[in-house]
């Protein structure tokens, strides 16, 4: 009898279901069961050296309005799912989704309070929006670039491997013709970039040094949100 007293009668308000799938009945029960309490835009405040790291969200700090927090973000897809709004009805639903950072700071402070996933949430949320919308006219360019050269950056494919063109030395495996056991895979941002090459070249260099078999696929490693 206690237990039943103390258990809210609507099953929305239940412990989170973990062991379902991440679907629309999930999004719902994480929007549901936002209590409004602005955790998600704030770093606790034992925790605040003052006043100028007392924000978590960036995407809050500068639009300052809750729409552009996760408690925003619940409303509206509480809204969306529910029927009361339309994925096309208003242009700043866009912003609203795609400004955000997802940095997970939100998630971080609201776990301190509840089980809910945040960050899922907003990329259930956003696929839902394209899939509805279409892709955003500011992705269009990597897109194209994705299809075409198997990167973001509109790269040609054979400077895929340019950051390893000056470690010859180390005898680094080409996964394409031998086998090893390990892969290093530099990625589009670190294998591509003058600025950030160094670290996986450092990377490479810490591998051989500690007698790790490793090897790269060269210019036929794709970019990790390519098309299969």
């Amino acid at each position: 009898m206690a237990d039943e007293m103390l258990l809210p009668q609507n099953p929305w308000y239940h412990k989170y279901p973990l062991d379902e799938p991440f679907d629309e009945k999930k999004v719902r029960w994480i929007a549901f069961n936002c209590s409004r309490c602005s955790v998600c835009k704030w770093v606790d405040s034992w925790r605040v050296q003052g006043h100028r790291y007392a924000r978590i969200c960036p995407q809050h700090t500068k639009y300052l309005y809750d729409s552009h927090s996760a408690q925003g973000k619940c409303d509206l897809a509480l809204a969306l799912i529910d029927g009361k709004m339309k994925w096309d009805e208003d242009p700043e639903i866009r912003d609203f989704l795609f400004q955000c950072t997802m940095c997970g700071g939100c998630d971080a402070m609201d776990k301190g309070i509840r089980d809910a996933e945040l960050i899922k949430m907003y990329r259930w949320l956003r696929t839902e929006y394209v899939k509805r919308n279409g892709s955003l006219p500011e992705h269009k360019a990597m897109l194209d670039s994705l299809k075409q050269y198997d990167n973001v950056w509109l790269q040609p494919r054979m400077k895929r491997n340019s950051w390893a063109k000056d470690l010859a030395d180390l005898g680094i495996k080409d996964l394409n013709k031998e086998k090893a056991d390990v892969l290093l895979f530099a990625g589009c941002t670190y294998g591509l970039s003058e600025e950030l090459k160094d670290t996986v070249v450092n990377i490479a260099k810490v591998l051989k040094k500690i007698g790790v078999d490793f090897g790269t696929l060269g210019d036929k490693e794709m970019c990790c949100g390519s098309p299969p």
